[in-house]
């Protein structure tokens, strides 16, 4: 039975938006172009995801509320997150690092 509960799960590309405020109170709105992820107050900016199919016209929506400042696309999908290779010459650093203390 749970195998067929796991055929019919599709996993939606999702895209993450910073949406910078000019003020916080009406942040409840962003709620109805994605999920609100995160809310920084004191920074006034928040963190929305949509669907990656929408993304483009949902930025364009939200950039149009009044409290909005701006939105941006966020550049965390871009990143290598493969640390495999960081690895080891963070090691050979750290090696070089130790033997010229001693």
């Amino acid at each position: 039975m749970s195998e067929s509960r796991n055929e019919n799960f599709d996993l939606t590309s999702r895209q993450e938006l910073i949406v910078w405020l000019y003020s916080t109170k009406k942040v409840k709105q962003l709620k109805k172009h994605g999920f609100l992820y995160f809310v920084s107050r004191k920074m006034k900016y928040a963190i929305l995801y949509t669907s990656a199919d929408q993304a483009e016209a949902s930025q364009d929506r939200i950039s149009k509320l009044r409290f909005v400042r701006s939105v941006e696309v966020s550049p965390r999908q871009r990143l290598s997150m493969d640390f495999d290779q960081v690895l080891p010459y963070l090691e050979s650093k750290m090696n070089q690092e130790i033997s010229k203390s001693e």
